[in-house]
């Protein structure tokens, strides 16, 4: 929503979603499955392998680690959305 007061993001999510682009696909697929893991259920276990065959899947079809930054910089740059959340 972009409400003020929120809590913070967890710091290690955080630090997932900026690190630095990788340098080969194997390095790609290891980090997106962190990133998934991360993101997943903490009730669940994780399936390395899934984890890994879903970030083969999505890093084959469409690797751009720019438009991954322009999405994260949108997504800070945006105003609160409460006002308009108020509506519905």
């Amino acid at each position: 929503s972009g409400a003020e007061g929120l809590p913070a993001p967890n710091a290690a999510l955080v630090q997932l979603l900026s690190r630095r682009s990788a340098p080969n696909r194997e390095v790609a697929l290891e980090q997106q499955a962190d990133l998934l893991a991360a993101l997943g259920s903490p009730d669940i276990k994780d399936d390395r392998q899934a984890l890994l065959h879903q970030a083969a899947l999505s890093y084959d079809r469409a690797f751009n680690p720019e438009g991954v930054k322009r999405q994260i910089m949108a997504i800070l740059a945006e105003p609160s959305r409460v006002p308009l959340l108020n509506q519905l």
